[in-house]
Formats: C-alpha cells, structure tokens, sequence
C-alpha cells in the first residue's frame, strides 16, 4: 500500500501554468508552434495534477498563473496578469505563500512520493541536483566572487518561505543576469531563473542537499531503472515526446506498484 506518513509530509504544492502570447525562444532553441507549446504545457499541467490527486490526495495545490481562472477544491489559483512567460516568472515561488510548499515543474514525473530526508534543510529552501558551470560567462560584470555550481530549480523545496528572498532574487537578475543577448551568446537564456538562485546560494553561503535519486534528468537513465528514483526530469523539447508515452506507462505500472 501507499506510504501516507511520507505523503503528508508535503501539505502544499505550487505549479506554473501561463499562456504565451508570443514564442520567444533563443536561437539556439528548437522552434516550436505557438499553439503546439501553449497545448503541451497545458497537458503536462494536467498529468501533473493527476500524479498530486494520486500520491498527494489531501495536498493543496497552488498555481502561479497570468490566467484569470478560479479556485476549486483544493486548488488555489495565484493571477499574476505580467507574470512572466518563461522560466523567469519562478522568482516569485519563494515568496508565494506564507506555509512550506514544494514546488515542481510540470515535465517531471514522480515515480514515489518525497521522504522526510528530501525535505530536512536549515536553509530557506533547497534544491536537488546541480551542475558545474561558472556563473560569471553569464554576466558581463565582474562578480564580487565566482559561483562554480548552477543549480537545476525545476524541482524546490521551499521550507520557509519569505517575499525578502523574491526581493533580493529580482535585483540580483536585474543587476546580472538582465542581458538576455550575452546570456543567449552562452546558450542559457531558456534557464535564467537558474542563475540568480545559483548566485543567491553562493553568496549565503547555502549547502544544497543533492540526491541521485529527485530530479533526475531523464538523459541520464535508462528506461529500465525509472522505478529506482523518486521523481525524472524530461528537460528539453526533444523529451516531450517521451514523457507523453512514458506518463502514460506509470500511469498502468501505479495499480501494480501501490496496490
């Protein structure tokens, strides 16, 4: 059976879910349709809320949004009518609501529910997988030290949430990361939320506490030990295809595994 002490562990989620206007990827990125992109996050958003029904039945849901929709059962819609139509608009997830929350983007599928070890930080929030890549080839400023870890934020923890932490992340991206062309020369742009976290956590210093096992990349394992983690990460359009068949999958493989 299903483990629901782990499960209410996590009492409150946020989602993004936006409509773009316009498609405004960087050169280096695959064109896509407008209307293509605005359907498929429109369905990864719903598998997503399908996956917190099953595992996380009690949890309230809370979505950062620039769709004017209205709340039901436990699902509380936050409007933002400028929100940002890219990963950008992730900046305002620390400050959201006043109660932890654990945040996820909507092209990840959760394989097992989070333990109690994924969720122990004396920090603000954490995250769970990064990368060695120097901040400063994103910035035409010096920096007053060097970053050499970026980190994924497609899947945060947010144990305390605070506007002050959204305040300081916004200035950070205004005072370094604002200069869309150099970061676009870098290949990066489709990532800027990442970088003033990234800095954000080098400068206080924050210990992340990285698992093998949360926000594994999907190019990175293979098809036959997708049951060994606890949530994948299908980054990239090329993999939308993949998640599509894949959710659909576990979807049958849940009635085995939890049952």
């Amino acid at each position: 059976m299903l483990n629901t002490t782990a499960i209410n562990d996590v009492q409150n989620f946020i989602l993004i879910k936006y409509t773009k206007h316009q498609i405004d990827t960087p050169q280096h990125v695959q064109k896509v349709n407008l209307n293509e992109w605005n359907n498929y996050h429109n369905m990864m958003f719903n598998t997503m809320l399908d996956q917190l029904s099953f595992l996380y039945p009690q949890a309230n849901i809370h979505v950062l949004t620039n769709e004017n929709e209205k709340n039901f059962g436990k699902i509380v819609w936050h409007f933002r009518p400028n929100l940002e139509e890219n990963h950008g608009a992730k900046l305002e997830l620390y400050g959201l609501i006043d109660k932890p929350a654990m945040y996820i983007d909507n092209d990840i599928l959760l394989i097992q529910p989070f333990r109690k070890r994924h969720l122990k930080t004396k920090h603000p929030f954490n995250v769970f997988q990064a990368s060695y890549k120097p901040l400063q080839i994103y910035t035409r400023r010096t920096m007053p030290f060097a970053p050499k870890r970026q980190y994924n934020c497609g899947l945060i923890w947010i144990a305390r949430p605070s506007r002050l932490i959204v305040e300081e992340l916004l200035n950070i991206k205004e005072q370094y990361f604002g200069d869309r062309e150099w970061i676009e020369s870098n290949k990066a742009w489709f990532n800027n939320d990442e970088h003033p976290v990234s800095y954000f956590v080098a400068k206080y210093e924050m210990t992340m506490r990285l698992f093998k096992t949360v926000n594994v990349f999907r190019r990175e394992i293979k098809y036959k030990d997708i049951f060994n983690v606890q949530s994948i990460h299908y980054t990239g359009l090329k993999y939308k295809e993949v998640f599509v068949k894949e959710y659909k999958e576990l979807c049958q493989a849940r009635v085995r595994i939890f049952s």
